[in-house]
């Protein structure tokens, strides 16, 4: 992968500087040499965009005229940053902190972005067929998403910040404490359409006191399925083992509700860089994530975690789950 040829642009503020590159691009090469690495990267400071490095001029690259549609990935790039700081503030009545990581998984593309600090991002797209079930678990999709979230914590460490651990990755493998076994009691679970108690049931059985702690599903215009663990002391420390779970429960369904139209202005930034409809979404916050999977025009899935760790996990989780329910 060493061999591969690199193309660097330039944005406003290094455009004419031929003999300086920009500081941060010495840590976005090596990124692009490694195996299911992502096509383009893209680093933003303060609303400028200051560079991009790609593989798209590589004969083996494999992503065809690609290269000549640089602008509209850069403008992507721009538009993802704009939202993502607008998600940022919708999110933050969530009390789970700020948004660290967004994904945008397309059917034949993803795109990315993982914050580094205060109005600084790392953004990266991989192209390909990326339709295939489960859909976090793709070897390109997962490769790009480690590789950028990596690619951030490392320059937060250049800047003597601590990581935020985006997407979980640095925790994968680690264990949850031992739960007493009673602990599905506390599982609520709501239907609102005839036919649909068996779903309920089979969203609760993914819960976890640690991981998903809360699931929906939204089909025409309703949530007609929802399971939910906000009741157990552990997810409910997060907002102080005092307070009741019906705001949480309430905030979430908003969310739930609120999604397709999330969905539609993502979909509408992406388009220009990825082909296809989005299947994917991933909001991963300092405490948790929240996951949108497309199941069919206005059918979805929506899960939470706010556990920081299982962010993979629980991603991974609810690509099964979706499959699943596809497979109906």
């Amino acid at each position: 992968m060493n061999d591969r040829k690199i193309t660097m642009t330039l944005g406003d503020p290094f455009r004419g500087l031929t003999d300086k590159d920009p500081y941060s691009a010495r840590f976005f090469l090596p990124a692009l040499r490694k195996q299911n690495s992502p096509d383009y990267l893209a680093h933003h400071d303060h609303g400028w965009y200051e560079f991009a490095m790609d593989n798209l001029d590589d004969p083996g690259a494999g992503t065809g005229g690609a290269a000549n549609r640089r602008s509209q990935y850069a403008a992507a790039c721009k538009q993802l940053v704009f939202q993502t700081e607008a998600l940022n503030g919708y999110l933050a009545e969530a009390d789970t902190g700020r948004l660290i990581r967004v994904v945008l998984h397309a059917e034949f593309g993803a795109l990315y972005c993982a914050f580094v600090v205060e109005k600084r991002y790392v953004l990266g797209i991989v192209f390909g067929q990326l339709r295939e079930q489960p859909l976090p678990r793709q070897p390109r999709v997962r490769g790009a998403d480690t590789e950028i979230s990596r690619l951030a914590t490392e320059l937060r460490d250049d800047l003597g910040t601590e990581s935020l651990n985006p997407g979980g990755w640095r925790s994968e493998l680690m264990t949850v404490p031992k739960l007493d076994p009673e602990w599905q009691a506390a599982v609520e679970t709501r239907t609102r359409e005839r036919g649909v108690a068996e779903v309920s049931g089979r969203l609760a059985a993914v819960l976890e006191p640690y991981g998903l702690c809360y699931l929906a599903r939204y089909r025409e215009g309703e949530i007609v399925a929802c399971a939910d663990l906000l009741d157990h002391p552990v997810p409910k420390k997060i907002w102080g083992a005092h307070n009741d779970s019906a705001e949480p429960r309430a905030r979430y369904d908003r969310i739930t509700e609120e999604f397709g139209a999330h969905c539609a202005v993502l979909s509408q930034l992406a388009r220009p860089a990825v082909r296809g409809r989005l299947l994917r979404i991933v909001l991963d916050v300092e405490r948790g994530a929240i996951y949108y999977y497309r199941l069919g025009a206005r059918d979805y899935l929506v899960g939470v975690t706010v556990n920081q760790e299982q962010v993979a996990i629980c991603d991974d989780k609810m690509g099964d789950l979706a499959s699943s329910l596809l497979a109906q």
